[in-house]
């Protein structure tokens, strides 16, 4: 079980670090992120916002608020 785990988790965080090269790669986030890095806490941060909305703890407005957040942290103009 952990290793599925550990390989659904690094396909997770691939996806997510591919899509932040395609915004590197268009100008749309600067080339100095790090992509992997960032999609490593954008991943974390998913998970453990799903957990939060499934169990009730937050609501989806909060949840889009602190991925907004996140993102534009992760990703400054």
């Amino acid at each position: 079980m952990r290793a599925l785990l550990h390989d659904s988790w690094d396909e997770w965080v691939q996806l997510i670090a591919e899509a932040i090269e395609r915004g590197r790669g268009d100008g749309s986030i600067a080339t100095s992120v790090d992509p992997v890095e960032a999609a490593r806490r954008l991943a974390a941060l998913l998970e453990s916002l799903g957990q939060q909305l499934t169990t009730g703890l937050i609501g989806p407005d909060e949840a889009r608020g602190l991925l907004r957040g996140a993102i534009e942290k992760e990703f400054p103009e």
